[in-house]
């Protein structure tokens, strides 16, 4: 199981994913509640890596995260065109409807918070199944 993250200023989008690139839950948490939510995955399941994306804020989720759980099962992955990608993945699982399904999906916007879906594409790049995994 990893644990891919991506890291805001006010909020972060965490998505727990099968090596197999399952996604098993995710949800975006105020940035406030992010160490609580770390503590609640870790006391229902067994992480292995915790993926963290490379922009806004890594460097201090990264350091949390390296003196918790050991710098070698932390990873940074590249999140540059991730927002865009989670788009996608977003209107994967919800398909738009109405008119709205003959436009191009570069072009529709999602009503709500996406970083989850950002946590997603970095956890797929990390597990190989995208194209910036460093």
């Amino acid at each position: 199981m990893i644990v891919a993250i991506d890291p805001g200023r006010e909020k972060c989008g965490m998505a727990a994913m099968e090596r197999d690139g399952t996604c098993t839950w995710h949800r975006v948490v105020p940035r406030t509640d992010f160490l609580a939510e770390v503590e609640r995955v870790i006391q229902v399941q067994a992480v292995e890596k915790w993926v963290v994306g490379s922009g806004t804020t890594s460097a201090e989720v990264v350091a949390s995260l390296s003196s918790r759980f050991g710098a070698d099962n932390v990873v940074v992955v590249d999140e540059r065109d991730s927002t865009l990608e989670a788009r996608f993945v977003y209107f994967e699982e919800h398909p738009p409807r109405w008119i709205w399904r003959w436009l191009p999906k570069g072009l529709l916007y999602p009503p709500c918070a996406i970083d989850d879906y950002a946590a997603i594409v970095l956890g797929r790049r990390f597990l190989g199944r995208g194209e910036r995994s460093r």
